[in-house]
């Protein structure tokens, strides 16, 4: 089953208790209530939803294949970048660190976007996009390979 396909309990089990709680905070989304956060949400917490069972729900029925596409990342990234991040620094946390879990990969990515100096944002995005999408459509909850050239 992939990982899109699993309840969220089923993919919590798999993780270690510390893992568990960045995990049900990133789900959970930001408290922090700004024009952004629908969109921050979308971006950081809508991937690692996985299903409801096929019960009729936000999560079932707001697909990160078709609600998220390169734009809106973009738009994410580049508002984190021009302040916004100070608004979600612990949430942002908790999405990181979930992801060093997860995909080590993908919290690169983060990471990147918040601290680096001039970051590529096209290409962060892009990747971001690529890598989130590879762990969807995996059926191990633990991924870990190291990305090139980011």
């Amino acid at each position: 089953m992939k990982n899109k396909e699993k309840r969220w309990f089923e993919i919590v089990k798999h993780l270690k208790e510390f893992a568990a709680w960045d995990y049900v905070t990133a789900l959970r989304g930001p408290d922090v209530n700004s024009y952004m956060s629908e969109k921050v949400k979308l971006v950081f917490s809508l991937p690692l939803r996985g299903t409801n069972g096929g019960k009729p729900s936000y999560e079932d029925i707001t697909d990160f294949t078709r609600e998220v596409d390169i734009e809106l990342v973009l738009e994410v990234f580049e508002y984190l970048r021009k302040g916004g991040k100070r608004y979600y620094r612990h949430y942002l946390e908790h999405i990181r660190r979930i992801w060093e879990s997860l995909y080590f990969d993908v919290a690169i990515i983060i990471i990147e976007v918040i601290n680096k100096k001039r970051p590529n944002l096209p290409k962060l995005a892009e990747k971001y996009l690529e890598l989130v999408q590879e762990w969807l459509e995996s059926e191990n909850i633990i991924l870990q390979k190291e990305i090139k050239d980011v």
